[in-house]
């Protein structure tokens, strides 16, 4: 158990009794600051004196809260009238900018970084503050809400979170005050705006959280909470909150990326509402872990990440106090350590309970939490407040503070002799040569630290040492006190040891003189301080602060000692600090304990123990991390140097789900002793737990370990509190000889150094036969079974060496070995190997054997599941031996062999009337049969009945009711039931009765339908044979009746049950014979393409016989006469459907023959479909065959554009792609720019840049003739240019001439238009020069220059010209309404007074019929 040192609060002589209102530890200084209700703060170190003396304090008022700076000695004070106070270090109190005047200060908060500090007061005021380097603080924003803030917490700064929140504005500049007030219209920008790296959240009495920035922004939770807030708490994993109410609801929130809250949880916790004065409170205990403490006597945890809760009672007292009630015990407060994972309970009446967390991040249950400790203080316990580091924590009491000092227990050993710290002045001390003797020793110090060499012992508290020697008659007695100044101390027989700065002094043990008889020096820049030493013997160890350690051999002077250079640097990391050194008895090697810095920056101890080798110059280590353990203190064995023992304590957090074994095996503290080797190095043996009597290893001497014992001894003849406990390799052996000893040390050592012809050697002249069975044990663990071998023999213990040879045929190695440790009666250790090698069979015997049947059930029940019934079985033969026939009736329902095993128990056991309720309660109705046959057997008939109902036998019911002729009511049972095995009984029955009909019924109830038939057709019952037939749907029964009603001449009836028998063949030979022509439609009709060819054939010659063509042309298609079917479809006019091609279409062929077979086949009916002008059909074909070309020229002449299309894209064939496109060309390409795309696409991908050219020649007429767009023309013709250059027709350069005189044509005249508003004399001339020239209308409709002309000269009002123009046109011809407007024409006819006379001249526009 851990021991905690109490330190009261100290006060002055002068200061008046007062009350404790509440305290806080600074986060990493010993400082507790207490406020009191006589107006003060007082400030005090870890061992409850006074860090200052002045404190903090204030007239008439009580100090409502308190707050440390997480980095400075700033302490920050709240007080009733709404002052703050603040205390330094530097500087004493001083006084802030008043906020909060004239209200109470509710509560304080500073950020981890410590730059700003939140206030509260009890009006709803929140202030936010920064602070300087000089540790000045000034107010930054004030928010004001209703009621009063009770409750603070800061947003811890989550990179990943924010990131995916985005960046947000973190400046403060340009801050409105309309911002303090924002509309819930303006919250997204709100959000936008928030600092992150300064949020926090605040709530109270209203009922409401809010989340706030120093800026100003704040974001209310979605809907307000049913009561005042009792707690919040940030959950940095989940970037959330968690609050708990009065009305003890906990909600639970996560803010998204607008910083909005958004609800995951909100549930009730059971617990009665807090009416009693204690305090309610919620803690973080872990990752998503929570803890509620609400004046209960119970604990009650949450774990947000698995949504699950679980309660945490807390315990009765150890002692039975009759006037005390454990279930009146109420916790007061609670605290949590997170360093150490404990979690802290006090109770008014002054106890305190501690529990440690020891299960793992995937366990949610109560047994994750060990106790730890109880210790009991003064009543009145209102407050903890765990200290900074692992060991410091304070119980706020009535008047004053206790200050708990947790400390490992300082002892020490020195020839027989041991010494223990009790208390801060009290220590024990034992001498254990006879006379034994035991004395407590209580000094005027508050001890820091003790050492014992031989029988002088001296304690020291840093300021004074007093030296004290052991009398054998009248006890410990002080020989000297002298005030000295010393960081630690170490005796000697004749001198004593002090550091004192970066010296060790060495002094006779009187200190009569101030000048040490001789200064051991360290050098302060390289070797550092010493800071903890050692003697052993003649040797002495110092180590210093910079991880030097220095070796001296004590004499009459100190000499140094080990390999020059003699100062050793053994450790250059620099987060490491030695704790403890331990010199062995001859100077050879020296154990050290060590300490290293966390992330945190706090030191936490080292899972490794170190050796130094002093001989070699070498270090050693030996990790405990792989135990999940961390060595806590250390000694060497008082005689042998190669020994060492290490106690070392479990992790309070196992890394790893622990296995059965470990969790049984491993004890929360354990002693481990250990050899060291020049070669091997450090060597551990199995390690001993402790059980909880026993506090700490005090030493070492072989065979034995040294414990001090929280009680006293009651099994001794003398009260002692130190326990005796031999080394586990050294039980029940008899070391009295040296010799004795020194070959168990040898073989013992030669073991652990896996040499074993050396352990051999040491012990083979032994004869004691505890010595070999004790070496056979030190085998088992070790796992030598060679050597187990030779130990039995010298045993004498034939029965165990069978038992391990025959051991031996099982695979496993720990499974021989268990076999062994059972005849060495080391039932836990065979256990262990059992479990290690997973051989649950194994260990489900030795549990039997052991009587062990809740295990073995258990073990089957979750390893061994194949066995489990037989274990059952074997338990219930246990039970039976012993006369527990319940029990055995339990186990042998449980093993499934009840119905045998149960009658055969209570038969034999003459019960039975027993037995007979047994069968009636276990309702099974194999045994209710079975009793009934009894009773039927007995010619108990009615009573058999009942059983037979009751075990639903409807078989054994009708059986027995015929033997009794009770007929009808047989009848109505198998009629009820329909039973088809009872059903059968009864139809034989009457069948042996000749009642045909009565056992055709019940045959067919029974289903055996040839029963029923065989006995109508003896009765010549036609009707019901062709029912039964027909019902039965068996083939065989069919075919048989239809040859039945063949040779009676019934053919009509014969068809139909050849048809159902699936005999067609000759159900069509007898249509065909007796010119059943509907029954042999419905045949053809419901045949199947799998039946024979012949039948389909004899069909189709029935069906063309009686003109029904289209089924004569399925039938010869179904019959694989594809060319009969097609010629029936040629000459009879037979439409060819789909499903009639898709049946002629073979699957392909690796044959060659059959491959050209299916492709000719394939054109056949691809013919067929075209002269049936199903031209999708034929495509299909014709693409099934391979051939293309006939599949497109069929697609053409179905004109389905998008299928043309769709076939030209997937066949990708050249000629193809130019068919396809010559089509799309007859279509309306001008107006669907996908066809015109599509032409373009397929004339390109074909290479037909002729027909490319001549479709662009196209276009560019189609732009002039339907739209008079020469530009579009005339891009059209370059197009037709270029693809026409790049063909390789015959007459290309012909063409491209005539091309090239139509495109400068072409342009000459899109130039003219183009000038008509720039240069209108240029148009004139290059129009008149057109016009004058021959054969332009190739390139240039002369009718659209005469219009370009008449239109230009109309809009200047040259009518004149105009005339002349229209005129010229019609000299030509011309058609006018094809080029200029109506209108136009009639305005320049009228300015010229002329009439147009087109009417009357009877104008023709039609075009003539000779054009073209």
């Amino acid at each position: 158990m851990a021991l905690f040192f109490n330190f009261k609060t100290q006060k002055s002589g002068s200061e008046p009794a007062a009350g404790i209102l509440c305290s806080a530890w600074h986060p990493e200084f010993p400082i507790l600051a207490v406020a009191m209700d006589n107006c003060t703060v007082s400030l005090y170190n870890e061992e409850g004196d006074k860090h200052d003396q002045n404190g903090v304090s204030r007239p008439n008022v009580h100090c409502s809260c308190l707050a440390w700076h997480p980095k400075n000695k700033l302490l920050c004070s709240g007080w009733k009238d709404g002052t703050l106070l603040f205390w330094s270090e530097e500087e004493g109190q001083r006084e802030s900018t008043p906020i909060h005047a004239d209200h109470a200060i509710t509560a304080l908060c500073w950020n981890a970084s410590g730059t700003r500090l939140l206030t509260a007061d009890k009006s709803g005021q929140l202030g936010v503050w920064k602070i300087d380097g000089k540790n000045r603080l000034t107010p930054m924003i004030q928010h004001k809400k209703n009621g009063a803030i009770t409750h603070l917490a800061f947003r811890t700064r989550n990179k990943k979170s924010d990131a995916d929140k985005g960046d947000g504005d973190n400046s403060a500049d340009g801050l409105a005050m309309e911002d303090l007030d924002a509309s819930p219209d303006d919250e997204k920008n709100m959000a936008a705006k928030f600092n992150k790296d300064c949020m926090f959240f605040f709530g109270g009495q209203e009922g409401i959280i809010y989340l706030a920035d120093d800026n100003g922004n704040i974001q209310p939770s979605s809907s307000p909470l049913e009561s005042p807030v009792a707690a919040i708490l940030y959950y940095a994993n989940k970037d959330g909150l968690v609050c708990l109410t009065q009305g003890m609801h906990l909600a639970y929130w996560t803010i998204d990326s607008q910083w909005q809250f958004n609800q995951v949880m909100k549930v009730k916790v059971s617990a009665t509402q807090n009416t009693d004065g204690g305090m309610t409170q919620v803690m973080w205990v872990g990752p998503g872990l929570l803890v509620t403490s609400n004046n209960e006597n119970v604990l009650r945890f949450w774990n947000l990440e698995k949504d699950e809760n679980y309660l945490l009672q807390f315990p009765e007292r150890d002692d039975k106090d009759e006037n005390r009630k454990p279930s009146l015990e109420k916790i007061a407060c609670i605290a949590y350590n997170r360093l150490k994972r404990v979690l802290a309970s006090g109770t008014r009446d002054g106890r305190m309970v501690f529990w440690q967390f020891v299960g793992t991040e995937s366990t949610v249950s109560p047994e994750d939490w060990e106790p730890y400790a109880e210790i009991d203080v003064d009543p009145g316990i209102h407050e903890i407040q765990c200290g900074p580091g692992e060991n410091l924590l304070s119980a706020s009491l009535q008047g004053c503070v206790s200050i708990l000092h947790e400390t490992i227990l300082k002892r020490k050993m020195s020839k027989n002799n041991c010494i223990v710290q009790l208390s801060p002045e009290c220590v024990f001390v034992e001498t254990l040569d006879p006379p034994q003797s035991n004395h407590t020793v209580k000094s005027g110090l508050r001890i820091k630290g003790l050492d014992i060499y031989g029988r002088h012992f001296c304690v020291w508290d840093g300021k004074k040492i007093e030296v004290y020697e052991i009398e054998e008659s009248t006890g410990p007695s002080i020989l000297h006190s002298v005030d000295r100044v010393a960081t630690t101390v170490a005796i000697h027989s004749d001198f004593i040891f002090l550091a004192n700065g970066n010296r060790v002094e060495v002094h006779k043990h009187n200190m009569q003189q101030q000048t040490a008889a001789q200064n051991l020096t360290f050098s302060e820049t390289t070797e550092g301080f010493p800071i903890c030493m050692d003697v052993h013997g003649d040797f002495l160890v110092v180590a210093t602060d910079k991880h030097f350690i220095k070796l001296w051999r004590l004499g009459s002077e100190a000499k140094p000692h080990g390999q020059p250079p003699y100062a050793k640097n053994l450790f250059t990391e620099p987060n490491i600090e030695i704790t403890s050194v331990k010199i062995n008895c001859k100077g050879s090697q020296v154990s050290i304990l060590t300490k290293t810095k966390d992330e945190a920056r706090h030191f936490v101890q080292s899972t490794k123990l170190h050796v130094y080798d002093v001989d070699g110059d070498k270090m050693y280590h030996y990790d405990f991390m792989a135990q999940s353990r961390f060595p806590i203190s250390h000694c060497w064995d008082q005689e042998e140097p190669r020994l060492l023992a290490c106690e070392t304590r479990r992790f309070g957090v196992v890394q790893e789900t622990p296995t059965l074994e470990d969790s049984e095996a491993s004890s929360r503290i354990e002693v481990t002793t250990l050899f060291v080797n020049s070669d091997k190095g450090v060597m551990p043996q199995e390690p001993m737990p402790l059980d909880r009597n026993l506090t700490a290893l005090v030493g070492l001497a072989v065979p034995n370990l040294y414990f001090y014992a929280r009680f006293a001894s009651t099994d001794s003849a003398r009260d002692t509190r130190m326990e005796v406990k031999p080394i586990p390799n050294f039980e029940k052996i008899d070391c009295s000889d040296p010799k004795v000893k020194e070959a168990l040390v040898n073989f013992s050592f030669y073991l652990t150094m896996g040499n074993m012809d050396e352990a051999y050697k040491a012990v083979k002249a032994i004869k004691d036969e505890n010595v070999w069975h004790n070496m056979a044990q030190m085998c088992v663990k070790t796992k030598r079974l060679d050597v187990a071998e030779m130990c039995l023999g010298n045993m004498q213990d034939a029965k165990a060496a069978r038992a391990l040879r025959e051991a031996k045929r099982e695979p496993e190695t720990e499974a021989q070995v268990a076999m062994l440790a059972i005849h060495l009666n080391m039932i836990d250790e065979a256990e262990r190997l059992y479990k290690q090698c997973k051989r649950y069979d194994l260990l489900n015997m030795l549990y039997m054997a052991c009587g062990k049947w809740d295990l073995a059930l258990n073990t089957a029940e979750n390893h061994d599941r194949i066995h489990l019934r037989t274990i059952h079985y074997t338990y219930a033969r246990y039970h039976e031996v012993t006369g527990d026939l319940t029990g055995a009736i339990q186990e042998y329902e449980a093993s499934r062999n009840h119905r045998y095993e149960v009658p055969r128990m209570l038969w034999e056991n003459q019960q039975i009337s027993e037995l007979e309720q047994y069968v009636e309660s276990s309702g099974d109705k194999d045994l209710l049969a079975w009793w009934a046959q009894y009773n039927e057997s007995n010619g108990n008939y009615d009573t058999a009945l009942n059983f037979y109902e009751q075990a639903e036998d409807i078989l054994s019911r009708v059986r027995l009711q015929c033997f009794l002729n009770d007929m009808e009511e047989a009848r109505a049972l198998v009629e009820q039931t329909k039973n088809p095995i009872a059903a059968y009984h009864l139809a034989r029955q009457f069948e042996d009765t000749d009642q045909p009909k009565e056992a055709i019924y019940f045959f067919t109830i029974a289903k055996s339908y040839r029963h029923a038939i065989m006995i109508a057709k003896d009765q010549d019952m036609e009707t019901e044979v062709m029912q039964l037939a027909l019902k039965a749907n068996q083939q065989a029964l069919m075919l048989d009746a239809a040859a039945y009603f063949e040779a009676k001449g019934m053919d009509d009836k014969a068809v139909l049950l050849y048809q159902k028998g699936g005999h067609l063949s000759k159900a069509i030979m007898l249509c065909v014979k007796g010119k059943l022509f509907d029954v042999l439609t419905s045949i053809a009709d419901d045949l199947d393409i799998s039946a024979d060819p012949e039948v389909f054939i004899r069909c189709a010659d029935f069906f063309l016989e009686n003109e029904q063509y289209a089924k004569a042309a399925k039938m010869f298609i179904n019959a694989k006469a594809f060319e009969r079917a097609l010629q029936i479809c040629l000459e009879r006019e037979v439409e060819l459907t789909d499903e009639m091609a898709e049946s002629m279409t073979l699957p392909k062929s690796d044959d060659e023959d059959n491959e050209a077979y299916r492709i000719a086949l394939l054109k056949k009916v691809a013919k067929v479909a075209k002269i049936q002008e199903n031209y999708h059909l034929a495509c299909k074909k014709y693409t099934q065959a391979g051939d293309k070309m006939k599949a497109m020229q069929m697609l053409l002449k179905s004109g389905d554009k998008e299928k043309i299309m769709f076939f030209a894209q997937h066949s990708r064939q050249p000629d193809i792609y130019v068919m396809a496109a010559n089509f799309l060309q007859n279509l309306d390409w001008h107006n669907d720019p996908e066809i015109m795309k599509t032409i373009i696409s397929f004339y390109t991908k074909a290479r037909a840049l002729d027909s490319l050219a001549t479709f662009y020649d196209a276009c560019a007429q189609v732009e002039i003739d339907e739209y008079r767009d020469y530009e579009k023309a005339l891009a059209a013709l370059k197009e037709a240019q270029r693809y026409l250059s790049k063909s390789k027709v015959a007459d290309r350069d012909t063409k491209l001439q005539q091309l090239g005189e139509r495109i400068e044509v072409a342009e000459r005249f899109v130039r003219a238009r183009s000038l008509v508003k720039t240069d209108p004399d240029e148009m004139i001339n290059v129009c008149n020069g057109l016009l004058e020239e021959k054969d332009i209308e190739q390139s240039v409709r002369v009718g659209d220059v005469f219009a370009l002309l008449v239109e230009f000269h109309t809009s200047k009002g040259n009518n004149q010209e105009a005339y002349d123009l229209i005129e010229k046109m019609r000299d030509r011809n011309i058609v006018l309404s094809y080029y200029l407007e109506q209108n136009l024409v009639e305005n320049v006819y009228a300015a010229m007074g002329i009439d147009t006379g087109m009417e009357e001249e009877g104008v023709d526009e039609s075009i003539p019929e000779d054009v073209g």
